[in-house]
């Protein structure tokens, strides 16, 4: 039976890494750039001080290696697999039926669907990796006063640790002291009742804002964002224990029953998970990820390759025209593809992350300097830590090529703290306070001159005679000199 159980967990573990390999890979590449971890002291003091300190350090540190595309779903693989086995083997122990490992299944599956909301944090998904691991190690005490202060220590201990998921195996563990042993099942309230009390000390102390935030899944979101997917892996475990009870050595009758039944569960459970993810499955968004993706390695013919909705308009700033532009069909192309202006021209505050990490791509590209700060700038802004290394590099060479080397020196310094841009920070350096090397470089160089005496930024005119100010300045430019001329056709501004 063992044999068994753990080869079904198996089984939904690689099952669950497939499935994000194929359809979930570039939103982790987008949470590399969300959640970047610094070697640094400082941030790990900041970190490890408030609630969920552990887990919020933990999925920093994993999220840095979702670099590659196919870390990340290698990475929720693994804490998936923490989830399964752990549950699976509490029923194991109880001989509970094999149909209870797509329970625990269920619960990933959940966890996976809650990468679809961008407010989520990877951090929630570490955290209920790790309550699920403390309430597998709780159960393992098998003499009963040393498993009750067990839970009175850890659940202090897990809320620090892990955040508002603490309460979740807390309620697990009464659940489980109530159904199985009856007598003083009492005593096992205090799990829940230390992590309610430790997420109040949180809220006075000021380090929550709200008692909603300090006991439910809204601590693993960025904003007020609906939390069901995580509700449901919550209940998903919550359900699992209590029908661990209630089919205890239940394995002992009719073997090949349980396989049917397991079968049956298996497949309900991914009809289930298949039906919520058609639910909140953003096709557009997880397009986006993919070109910002591509479009930072350079692999232009890739976004041209990508199915795009028939009938829809493309923005003028927007990753498929700067691909066009890069490959030099921008002028032949557009037009095919329904070019429209829409908040660029109206100059509306942006406030998605992803609307203005594509305007600081394009403008960066144009060598548009003015503009490409301010976009670098507010996506750094509603960044997690105020921190995008993507962005940060940008500003590092806007601020270079202005000859604000100051500001370049401390944005250099702030990669150097991190794993896979130390490298290239520790390299631009040797452009600071050195105006001959700057303008010697052929990109530096040429951003250097490409500064227009005047940025009139939003207005029409004014971009019209920035972009070409650009390429006048710099002839080689050709992606700026492709965008003035959709630009110019699109507004019929000359100047």
């Amino acid at each position: 039976m063992k044999k068994r159980f753990f080869s079904a967990a198996g089984a939904f573990v690689v099952v669950g890494w497939l499935v994000s390999l194929l359809t979930q890979k570039f939103i982790f590449t987008e949470l590399e750039e969300s959640h970047i971890f610094l070697f640094d002291s400082a941030f790990a003091q900041s970190t490890l001080v408030e609630p969920g300190g552990l887990s919020a350090y933990v999925a920093s540190f994993l999220t840095q290696f979702m670099i590659w595309p196919w870390a990340g779903p290698v990475i929720a693989a693994l804490l998936y697999a923490i989830v399964i086995f752990s549950l699976s083997d509490i029923a194991l122990r109880a001989k509970a039926p094999l149909w209870l490992t797509a329970v625990a299944a269920l619960a990933c599956g959940c966890l996976m669907l809650c990468l679809e909301n961008n407010a989520f944090e990877f951090q929630g998904i570490v955290a209920y990796a790790l309550a699920a691991a403390c309430l597998w190690a709780y159960l393992r005490i098998g003499e009963r006063g040393w498993r009750f202060l067990a839970g009175v220590v850890g659940s202090a201990a897990a809320y620090w640790a892990l955040g508002s998921v603490a309460f979740l195996p807390a309620a697990c563990a009464f659940a489980y002291e109530l159904v199985f042993w009856r007598k003083r099942w009492w005593i096992s309230l205090l799990y829940p009742a230390i992590v309610f009390v430790f997420g109040w000390l949180a809220v006075k102390a000021g380090v929550v804002p709200n008692m909603k935030q300090a006991l439910t899944p809204s601590m693993y979101y960025l904003w007020n964002s609906t939390t069901y997917m995580m509700n449901y892996a919550w209940a998903a475990m919550l359900i699992f224990i209590v029908n661990v009870r209630i089919f205890d050595h239940a394995d002992e009758d009719k073997p090949k029953r349980q396989l049917v039944v397991f079968g049956i569960m298996a497949v309900a459970m991914a009809v289930f998970v298949g039906c919520l993810y058609s639910m909140v499955h953003n096709a557009d968004t997880y397009r986006v990820n993919a070109q910002r993706y591509y479009a930072k390695h350079g692999d232009w013919q890739a976004i041209l390759d990508m199915d795009y909705p028939m009938g829809e308009g493309t923005a003028f700033t927007s990753y498929r025209f700067l691909a066009m532009a890069k490959m030099g069909v921008l002028g032949e192309q557009a037009r095919a593809c329904r070019p429209y202006i829409d908040y660029y021209m109206s100059n509306q505050e942006l406030k998605q992350k992803t609307d203005n990490q594509v305007l600081s791509d394009v403008f960066f590209a144009c060598d548009y300097m003015g503009q490409a700060r301010r976009r670098a700038f507010d996506t750094n802004i509603v960044t997690p830590g105020a921190f995008n290394p993507e962005e940060t590099k940008k500003l590092a060479l806007i601020n270079i090529a202005y000859g604000d080397y100051a500001v370049a020196d401390k944005l250099l310094a702030q990669l150097e703290k991190t794993l896979f841009y130390s490298c290239w920070a520790r390299e631009q350096r040797r452009f600071l306070y050195d105006d001959a090397a700057v303008e010697a470089d052929p990109r530096l160089g040429a951003m250097r001159r490409a500064i227009p005496p005047e940025n009139h930024y939003m207005s029409p005119k004014g971009t019209a005679r920035d972009l070409k100010y650009i390429f006048t300045a710099n002839p080689d430019q050709q992606v700026a000199r492709q965008f003035y001329d959709l630009f110019s056709s699109m507004t019929n501004i000359y100047e």
